[in-house]
């Protein structure tokens, strides 16, 4: 396996899928120390065998796929509280719009009421 960074996705011998989070070495000074560490997609972190052969890095599909999903999971509060917003905001139009016909209902039938004819005095 090349050598991947942070954030990079790979493809384990066994077919998990897996996010690079980074190194971790025993000492700071030793570099042949290092253990690379990765996070599956349950959350799960785990450091991989010093023997990397089988893994494989995903193509830049699946990376923009994961970044778009990553996008969309931030994104669901915010359209969630704009879809509240926009369903209140529709309700309170409907009650002005229902109060609006309830006073022109009425107006209407005091007018229709004023309209009556008045009856013709006998005689």
């Amino acid at each position: 396996m090349a050598h991947e960074q942070a954030k990079d996705m790979i493809l384990t011998p066994l077919g998990l899928t897996a996010t690079v989070l980074g190194v971790k070495y025993a000492k700071k000074d030793d570099k042949d120390s290092g253990v690379l560490w990765v996070e599956y997609k349950e959350g799960f972190r785990s450091p991989l065998e010093k023997d990397l052969t089988g893994y494989k890095k995903c193509g830049d599909s699946d990376h923009v796929w994961r970044d778009v999903m990553e996008f969309n999971k931030k994104m669901a509060p915010i359209n969630e509280s704009h879809y509240v917003a926009h369903t209140l905001n529709l309700e309170y139009r409907q009650e002005i719009i229902d109060e609006y016909n309830i006073k022109k209902a009425e107006a209407e039938k005091k007018k229709n009421k004023k309209k009556k004819p008045v009856p013709a005095p006998d005689g």
